[in-house]
């Protein structure tokens, strides 16, 4: 394929991929999948190294199951913003955007900027199914709830403490669940699994993993591994992105 061909396909791809990621999601929400209750505090306001404040709710720490309206397939999706709620049955328009820019503001926490998007990223790389988006199960239903508790409550923290490191390391070190902004009592099950995803966090390098963000400033906004039509076109882009080398 001559360099100029390779070049238009690129382009188009590229475009492709944008107008994907810049689109609208209209689903129905199914309800909760994996997951347990844990006691959740959240005050927009600390910061990540002062002692927090506020009362803990008992707070659905779980996947979410969606059903897009368009294509009539079945996805999962995770909670990025804790002010905001979902009702079973009701039908929401989301718009699709680079995690980076979710979730919205307001109400808090606002977008979470490329330090925290690149650890999410890593997350959902190590622990998320890429199929489905959401954990691989465990061989019983408890293990599998608590694991599944624990990865919604590492979103939390990644997406609504008010970190100021200025690289994914720095911002590692300042993750906790007894400080700052957010606070969860984990049970021993899902603490247990916490560490284990937190520990793992950035080993041998930060990793990659292709996620959208599904924004609405009424309702509660969601993280997820994109539709497989887009992860397709990523995919082609990757093999243009080769050509292109060899030419």
């Amino acid at each position: 394929m001559s360099s100029l061909h390779v070049g238009l396909l690129g382009a188009g791809l590229a475009t492709a991929i944008a107008a994907a990621a810049s689109a609208n999601v209209t689903a129905t929400y199914l309800g909760t999948n994996y997951g347990k209750f844990q006691p959740v505090s959240y005050n927009s306001q600390t910061q990540w190294d002062q002692a927090g404040s506020g009362p803990f709710y008992s707070t659905r720490a779980f996947d979410h199951r969606w059903l897009d309206n368009d294509t009539n397939e079945v996805f999962n999706a995770w909670c990025i913003q804790l002010y905001q709620g979902l009702n079973i049955g009701s039908t929401y328009t989301f718009q699709c955007v680079e995690i980076e820019n979710a979730p919205t503001a307001p109400p808090a926490p606002g977008p979470m900027g490329t330090i925290a998007a690149n650890i999410m990223r890593d997350l959902f790389a190590r622990w998320a199914d890429p199929v489905t988006g959401t954990i691989v199960p465990e061989g019983t239903g408890a293990a599998t709830n608590a694991k599944a508790a624990a990865f919604a409550i590492l979103i939390w923290e990644i997406s609504h403490e008010n970190f100021t490191g200025v690289d994914e390391n720095t911002v590692k070190s300042q993750m906790s669940l007894t400080m700052g902004a957010l606070r969860v009592n984990t049970s021993a099950d899902v603490q247990g699994w916490y560490d284990t995803m937190y520990a793992s966090l950035g080993n041998g390098g930060w990793q990659f993993s292709t996620l959208e963000g599904l924004v609405n400033s009424a309702s509660q906004d969601q993280v997820r591994v994109p539709a497989p039509g887009v992860l397709a076109l990523l995919g082609l882009a990757g093999v243009a992105a080769r050509r292109r080398r060899k030419a």
